[in-house]
């Protein structure tokens, strides 16, 4: 079966509202504005799939946010009639609560990667999928980003 990503896609999400200080801030998550972006990349037909999601301070002051575990984000990929792999149902994840400091401008990168299978090991059929990725414990969500299997 021949797979191919069409192209590398980035979306960005950012969310923030001003604080009565004027600098801005995350609902739950106060001191900046957090950008979340999330990027699908095949290098060669046929092969593994590299998710990205990136989590950007765009605010004035630093950002503490908290993981309720050691898995701070997920990534989901849907087909046509739903979600074919869920990246959280492959990892296990330490106990601990995770905090995270961002300072202002600071990036943190997370990296999963896609075997083109579903959840229960079985090769996805050719078509259109999408990758979500979001923060866990956090209501911070990325657009999908769309890419073709073939």
């Amino acid at each position: 079966m021949f797979r191919s990503l069409t192209g590398a896609a980035t979306i960005l999400i950012a969310v923030s509202v001003l604080g009565c200080d004027g600098s801005p801030t995350q609902p739950g998550l106060p001191g900046g504005s957090l950008e979340l972006t999330v990027a699908a990349h095949q290098a060669q037909a046929g092969g593994d799939v590299t998710l990205d999601l990136t989590l950007t301070n765009r605010g004035f002051r630093s950002v503490e946010v908290r993981f309720p575990d050691g898995c701070q984000v997920d990534f989901v990929v849907s087909g046509p009639s739903g979600p074919v792999w869920n990246w959280i149902n492959h990892v296990a994840c330490t106990l601990a609560e995770v905090v995270v400091v961002l300072g202002p401008g600071e990036s943190r990168r997370y990296t999963a990667t896609w075997d083109v299978r579903a959840d229960d090991g079985s090769a996805v059929a050719p078509g259109t999928y999408t990758v979500r990725g979001a923060l866990r414990g956090q209501p911070l969500e990325s657009p999908a980003v769309s890419f073709d299997v073939r």
